[in-house]
């Protein structure tokens, strides 16, 4: 067998490898997530379905077609594995499973950004679901700040000191921080054009108003 022989089956191999570790992750990140949601959903059928659906999208899917792709599943299970132990802060109010989740969330971030949406948006539903109270929601938003924000600031750091493709253009930090701030004050303010300008960052400013005066009061 001539070198580009070898060479091309070690490409089918990797490949292949690469396809069965992604289903594998994406298969524990199901089974994760349904035994969460199965908490909130009695239905054991619309939760299996409700997980499938969170999983597996055309968003998750396009994550596929790259050669990446494992690295990415593998994001998506430990964001899945961080609310799973977010969850469980929730039920017992534990410090040490905060300290999972942020480390979940550690793997998941430098694995890929993308899919970190996941851990947020769900976190956020079974706030709504287990706040006592107002207290008791300011409390919970603060524990689900600090698991992202940990991981968030680490891999920055890291992209600092490592230096990427995205980061590394300048080495001015004040222009890196910019092009950082830039995409999410815009998603802050525009939301996307999802809702009418500037309609979140008014409800935002709302709802913390109204929770500083509960609080004092």
């Amino acid at each position: 067998m001539n070198m580009f022989g070898f060479l091309r089956m070690n490409i089918y191999g990797i490949h292949i490898a690469v396809v069965i570790l992604s289903i594998i992750f994406e298969t524990m990140a199901l089974y994760f997530l349904d035994k969460t949601l199965s908490n909130y959903i009695k239905n054991p059928l619309l939760s299996a379905v409700a997980s499938v659906l969170i999983i597996i999208n055309p968003l998750t899917i396009e994550l596929w077609l790259f050669t990446e792709m494992v690295v990415m599943e593998l994001s998506i299970l430990f964001s899945v594995v961080a609310f799973w132990n977010f969850n469980k802060y929730l039920e017992d109010k534990k410090g040490k499973n905060v300290l999972y989740a942020v480390a979940c969330m550690l793997i998941s971030i430098f694995s890929y950004q993308g899919t970190i949406s996941i851990f947020i948006a769900l976190c956020s539903l079974i706030i709504i679901k287990n706040s006592k109270n107002i207290k008791d929601f300011l409390r919970n938003n603060i524990v689900l700040g600090i698991c992202y924000v940990i991981p968030a600031i680490s891999n920055l750091i890291a992209a600092k000191i490592l230096g990427t493709s995205r980061l590394s253009a300048s080495h001015n930090i004040l222009e890196n921080f910019r092009f950082i701030t830039g995409p999410a004050m815009g998603a802050i303010f525009n939301v996307f054009w999802i809702l009418p300008s500037r309609a979140f960052i008014t409800f935002l400013i709302i709802s913390i108003v109204i929770s500083i005066f509960s609080i004092i009061t």
